[in-house]
């Protein structure tokens, strides 16, 4: 999107990361409830976190780090 918009890429890194999920505490579930516009509950929200994120407390993601520059 950045590079249809017209900037030009620098810099790109792949990085790996590592999100916590345990606790399954409510805070963290909510915002997931927030961004479905409350159409999912939070109980619902956590039977699916528990099934995805089993018994691991720890859960690892890449992401890229991407530098861009206006033309």
């Amino acid at each position: 999107m950045m590079k249809a918009a017209g900037f030009s890429l620098c810099y790109e890194q792949a990085v790996d990361c590592e999100l916590r999920v345990e606790p399954l505490d409510d805070e963290y579930l909510s915002s997931f409830v927030m961004w479905s516009g409350g159409n999912v509950s939070l109980e619902k929200v956590r039977e699916v976190a528990t099934e995805e994120y089993g018994g691991r407390k720890i859960v690892p993601y890449n992401m890229t780090f991407a530098v861009f520059k206006k033309p």
